[in-house]
């Protein structure tokens, strides 16, 4: 498949809206969430050179035990398998390189994104009480 050309930036003020649309109404993938659970999350966007959005993810940082989380990762389907998540996950190693751990989680209803991380990083455990699978990306301990 062709790679997208694209960038990432700070979430645009006018795509929070279809965030918390696609955030809130998949459950099966983020949980039951409202908007408010994230207030320690910063969201970037992925965007292509005519400035539309193509995807977007959050990092939530957990200070008291240097780890920082990539969360709520979404890419659109139609611009999926082009890269975009590679990129993601570049970016967030980049911003993030001065914490010591760097993970990801998804939901056990959530058959791709396991299927994709337990490729891509090395499994942590499963956690009964959100009900999905955690991943390391990097452990610099």
């Amino acid at each position: 498949m062709e790679k997208a050309k694209t960038y990432i930036k700070p979430l645009k003020g006018e795509d929070s809206e279809y965030v918390i649309k696609v955030v809130c109404e998949h459950p099966e993938w983020y949980g039951e969430t409202k908007m408010t659970d994230f207030p320690h999350c910063h969201f970037y966007g992925v965007y292509d050179e005519d400035d539309n959005l193509l995807g977007f993810f959050a990092f939530a940082f957990w200070k008291d035990c240097n780890q920082v989380i990539l969360c709520c990762v979404y890419v659109k389907e139609e611009h999926r398998q082009k890269g975009i998540f590679n990129k993601m996950v570049k970016f967030f190693k980049d911003k993030c390189s001065d914490y010591t751990i760097l993970s990801i989680g998804a939901r056990d209803e959530n058959k791709l994104a396991n299927e994709i991380y337990n490729k891509k990083f090395k499994f942590s455990h499963h956690d009964m009480f959100s009900y999905g699978n955690w991943y390391i990306i990097r452990d610099s301990r």
